[in-house]
This record gives structure tokens, C-alpha cells and sequence, in this order.
């Protein structure tokens, strides 16, 4: 029984050569994120752009979500530990946080889930407005947040193709709704962010709290 279809939602599970399991980009030879962990010393500080504690564990992921002036995006992809089932409802969550360089926070976060079609998709840096996220920050609520972790969440209808999942901003540049927090490195207009903790849920899977034991009285359970 699958509880997180989500592979190494954590990130704590890694090669050793700064790339956790599971997690690639739409091009699988460049990353276009950055992996932190406590184990190869970038976690809490990394390289002037975030100083920042995982949302759990030792872990997260960096990467550029939004550039005003141009075409940067990273769109990290996880494959799922299995095909959701089709009809099946699904509860997804995972955690933002704002990168401290960032000029502008945004609202153009969300969890794209997709078939294996997506091998398709070549130009994997700019925006992919033709997704559209099953679960997303709710439109004009921009994530501001530099210091903790803001939870984005929500559930979806699955149709039993999905087998991977991105992260990332879907929303065209024009459209994205931002919100000025660090006029530091004006005039460049973008945000980076960190995720940590990403997790799908089926809504459905049984209540289970542990193998039943008969105890005796003066017996430790």
C-alpha cells in the first residue's frame, strides 16, 4: 500500500553527488535546481541566496521560478512511485519558501501531474502556460515568506495516467501576481524559491494505525 506517490518527497534520499532520488528536470542532463543538504554544507547557507532551514529532515531544492526579463525557469520533475488511479481523489501538499535574494514574491506556484507525453516537451525552461497545475497557491496570494515555510495544498480527481509530477510557476510572466519584498538587486525582477516536504496522497486508503496486539495486565505494549 503506496501512502506517498510522491518518490523521495523529502529529498533525503541522494546520491551523494548533490542529486536527491527521483527528482529530475524536462531535460534529465541539467538539473536547472540546486539540491541542499546539512551533509555537503549548504544547508543553512548557500552561496549568498538562502539562509534557510529545511521544512524537515536535512534537505530541499532551490530554483528559479519567475524572471521578469527573460525566459529562466526551472521545473523540477519527480516520477511517481506508481500510475495514480484513475477517478481516485488525491490530496497534494508541499512547502514554499522565498529565496532571501528574491526581489519579488509571487503567486504562481503549483504541482502539475502528467502522463508520459510530457517526454515530449523540449524547451523546458520557459514558461509552461499550456499546463495547467492540478493543485496551485491561490491566484493573487502571493508567497512572501523569506524567514518560514507557507504550505500550499489542495486535492484533484486523478484520470490514471499520471506518472510524473513538476514543480514550479505556470502562469505566463504577465500574468504572474508579485509582490515587491527586496529592492536589493534592482533592477533584476525574479524570485527563487525552495520546496521541501512534497507529498500525494490518495483520500481513499484505509484507516490503518498499527498491527493489533493483545496485551496482559503488568505487559508492555
Amino acid at each position: 500500500m503506496i501512502s506517498n506517490y510522491i518518490s523521495n518527497g523529502s529529498f533525503e534520499k541522494h546520491s551523494g553527488f548533490g542529486c536527491p532520488y527521483f527528482w529530475w528536470s524536462l531535460d534529465t542532463l541539467n538539473s536547472h535546481y540546486t539540491y541542499l543538504n546539512v551533509c555537503n554544507n549548504t544547508v543553512p547557507y548557500q552561496f549568498n541566496t538562502v539562509f534557510q532551514q529545511p521544512h524537515s529532515g536535512n534537505a530541499f531544492i532551490l530554483t528559479t521560478v519567475y524572471y521578469a526579463k527573460s525566459h529562466i525557469r526551472g521545473y523540477p520533475r519527480n516520477r511517481l512511485r506508481k500510475l495514480l488511479k484513475k477517478n481516485s481523489v488525491y490530496c497534494v501538499t508541499f512547502f514554499v519558501n522565498i529565496a532571501n535574494t528574491s526581489t519579488y514574491g509571487i503567486d504562481g506556484f503549483g504541482l502539475f501531474f502528467g502522463s508520459s507525453q510530457l517526454d515530449t516537451i523540449t524547451k523546458y525552461t520557459i514558461p509552461l502556460t499550456y499546463l495547467t497545475p492540478q493543485v496551485s497557491n491561490p491566484k493573487g496570494f502571493s508567497i512572501t515568506d523569506t524567514l518560514g515555510w507557507t504550505m500550499v495544498t489542495g486535492t484533484f480527481v486523478a484520470n490514471g495516467d499520471e506518472k510524473y509530477a513538476f514543480l514550479g510557476n505556470f502562469l505566463a510572466n504577465g500574468a504572474v501576481d508579485s509582490v515587491l519584498i527586496n529592492p536589493a538587486h534592482f533592477p533584476a525582477v525574479f524570485t527563487d524559491a525552495c520546496f521541501d516536504d512534497v507529498s500525494c496522497i490518495e483520500m481513499e486508503l484505509p484507516a490503518y494505525a498499527g498491527k493489533d496486539t493483545a496485551v496482559m495486565w503488568g505487559d508492555s505494549a
